[in-house]
């Protein structure tokens, strides 16, 4: 009789999940709070902005690929990190999952307090300490907030789709199916140029006699000379997306992205029949792909992975956010720094031999940041404007004057670039018959305690600053035009495509809110201007302008009337008080005694290792003055003048000053910077050296 013993058994406690479930678990609560930490706020912005995607030249594959790396790479990486900690034993993956989560929490609710309330720094800093901490202990101690994160982790999906299905940016991901319209036109010419610029006022290039000033800007002047400048042109909005829509389309902007979708009639599908289309958007997406559809030129997702860190980290930041639009910059080739890389892609296009073709580019130029000077050359820009913290001029001259100024340096370089589109197109034997439109989206304001643009702080109309937003250049040279002509006749941006079209002896298919000048122009007196919603996501309110009074304005403030006198080259640099002794050597300036200012320079040890040929100069010198008075000063490089600031309330200082120096003012190797104060003397202004760093200068 044998006797049977039974099978040994494992116990499994029921309440315990198994290594594989329980780490399921985690990985689904990762994924929940990753999507509100990282997906909800990086595709809402790009989804509110295809803009980014056409300035990027993104193909719908790269949205689409945007798209999933912003909702999966961050719960991979941070899941895969959680998990490793399971090697240390079960207690440290608890450890690790409670941190973790505790840490996503913080983030989170950072966001949410900050875009409901604004709150300062230090309040958000609690609210991030609080967040973590309390998310930490309520995922230990309250079962309800496991069970919820793990039925929250489809939110990620459900962020990607509405990115890709319900958001502007759909449009670029699903194109509805727009198309060309046949075009009968009598006097097609071969070839159509359309440059529009970016923040670009009228009054920019206005000299003293109410024309172009030759001096400071030569090229636009050669323009000029050879087209018909519609002096009293003017744009709609001071919002790039809506005047671009208007300047396109010939209708009243609307509440709606400028998209293909969404304005089907507009230049490109006008002329997409009879003429091949190159167009190089910025800020819109009015080419259909049926138009459009040209190869692309390597990928645009390492740029949008540089754009969407830059997004998540001012959604996160103790600091006032920018929008994603101040990232966007004109890039530059490595072997010509000092051309747009868009400018020689858009000229590389034209050809002599192709057939009828229309070739547009939108360059977000002279847009800030300012920081070209006229040879191409560049100096670092700082972070935000000086003495404009929010995009509001401060209430004393000197911020707005210095913004004004080099602003202009910047339009100085835009002028050379328009001389090499011109020189391009002679060169290639075209610039004769072609049809040549130079316009701009709208302008920037330069005055003490306004905005930069209109509607930053309210959706009011700008009463102080309309003629500067509103007057932009418009030079329309017809084929074989040779004498240029000033016309005065008052046009709105919604008036170029009609006039475009009678041109070229053709009949609009639809119908406009814009008439043709050549035609039926509009009464003299009246203009619109478009309010806007702050983040310049709404139209706002509609208004009427008195045409004469902004056309005055222009002319009286003009670039001409801001420039010093004197030698062309340091014109812009003549400016405010004081401005007749930049450009002088200090030995010729009358000697005073020490100021007993003390100055602090800002990146001071910039100026010991000077590369006049590099492509960059540190040419802006800014500081505080740290002895408490307001004073006026100089700054003097390898002994002569470059420039004189007064003292300013900014983010950066109570008594922040800045000057422009003129890059041929520097040497190669250890550059000499002094500064001083500047007095008035009986006999004329005195120099009076000031401490610098502690050390006499």
């Amino acid at each position: 009789m044998s006797l049977a013993l039974p099978a040994p058994t494992t116990t499994v406690d029921a309440g315990q999940p198994s290594a594989v479930r329980q780490e399921f678990r985690y990985q689904l609560e990762i994924v929940a709070l990753c999507g509100f930490a990282f997906a909800q706020p990086i595709l809402d912005v790009f989804g509110r902005s295809p803009e980014t995607f056409v300035l990027r030249r993104a193909d719908r594959l790269d949205i689409v690929i945007f798209g999933l790396l912003v909702a999966l790479v961050p719960p991979l990486v941070l899941g895969a990190a959680a998990a490793l900690t399971r090697f240390a034993g079960t207690a440290a993956r608890r450890v690790a999952q409670t941190l973790l989560l505790g840490f996503l929490t913080a983030l989170v609710l950072v966001y949410g307090v900050k875009h409901l309330a604004g709150p300062p720094g230090w309040a958000l800093i609690l609210v991030a300490v609080v967040g973590a901490g309390g998310g930490a202990l309520l995922y230990l101690r309250v079962r309800f907030v496991r069970l919820w994160l793990a039925f929250a982790s489809p939110a990620t999906a459900i962020f990607l789709v509405m990115f890709l299905v319900a958001s502007p940016t759909a449009d670029l991901v699903v194109p509805r199916n727009v198309g060309a319209v046949e075009l009968n036109g009598s006097k097609l010419p071969r070839h159509i140029i359309f440059i529009a610029f970016d923040e670009f006022s009228t009054a920019s290039l206005v000299g003293k006699d109410g024309l172009v000033d030759a001096q400071l800007f030569p090229n636009f002047r050669a323009l000029a000379d050879d087209a018909t400048w519609y002096r009293n042109y003017t744009a709609l909005s001071a919002s790039t997306t809506f005047a671009m829509a208007s300047l396109l389309t010939g209708d009243y902007p609307r509440n709606v992205d400028a998209t293909a979708a969404n304005y089907p009639h507009n230049l490109f599908t006008l002329l997409g029949s009879d003429y091949e289309v190159h167009a190089s958007e910025a800020w819109t997406a009015m080419c259909p792909r049926s138009v459009c559809d040209e190869a692309r030129k390597g990928s645009a997702l390492p740029t949008l992975t540089g754009d969407a860190l830059d997004v998540w980290q001012q959604q996160l930041s103790l600091q006032e956010e920018n929008h994603i639009e101040g990232t966007f910059t004109e890039q530059t080739h490595v072997d010509d720094a000092q051309t747009p890389e868009r400018l020689e892609e858009f000229l590389a296009s034209i050809r002599r031999d192709e057939p009828r073709s229309l070739h547009f580019l939108h360059l977000i130029l002279p847009h800030e940041p300012w920081h070209y000077y006229p040879s191409g050359r560049t100096y670092p820009a700082p972070d935000g404007q000086l003495g404009a913290p929010s995009l509001v001029w401060g209430p004393t001259a000197r911020p707005a004057e210095l913004g004004r100024q080099r602003h202009l340096l910047q339009v100085q370089y835009v002028d050379g670039l328009v001389g090499k589109v011109i020189a391009t197109l002679r060169q290639r034997g075209i610039y004769d018959d072609s049809l040549v439109v130079v316009t701009a989206d709208n302008g920037q304001a330069f005055a003490p305690g306004e905005d930069l643009y209109a509607g930053l702080q309210s959706s009011e109309f700008p009463a102080k600053t309309f003629d500067q937003l509103m007057w932009t250049p418009l030079f329309l040279k017809a084929p074989h035009q040779r004498n240029g002509r000033v016309d005065d006749t008052n046009v709105e941006s919604i008036d170029v495509l009609p006039t475009l079209a009678d041109y070229i002896g053709a009949r609009l298919p639809w119908k406009t809110d814009g008439v043709s000048v050549l035609a039926d122009p509009r009464r003299p007196d009246h203009k619109t201007f478009f309010a806007h919603a702050p983040d310049q996501s709404a139209i706002g309110t509609r208004y009427q302008v008195d045409a004469r009074v902004g056309l005055r304005r222009t002319l009286d403030n003009g670039a001409g009337s801001f420039a010093g006198a004197g030698n062309s080259k340091w014109a812009l640099y003549r400016i405010g008080p004081y401005a007749d002794v930049v450009g002088r050597p200090i030995r010729d300036l009358a000697a005073g005694p020490d100021s007993g200012v003390e100055v602090a320079i800002d990146n001071p040890d910039a100026y010991a290792n000077v590369d006049p040929g590099s492509d960059s100069l540190p040419g802006l010198v800014t500081g505080n003055v740290m002895t408490p008075k307001d004073v006026t000063i100089v700054v003097a490089v390898n002994g002569t003048t470059a420039g004189v600031s007064a003292t300013f309330v900014d983010q950066h200082g109570p008594r922040h000053f800045g000057v422009v120096v003129p890059d041929f003012l520097f040497r190669r190797g250890a550059n000499d910077v002094r500064l001083f104060v500047i007095d008035d003397g009986s006999s004329g202004v005195v120099l009076r050296p000031v401490q610098v760093g502690g050390i006499n200068s």
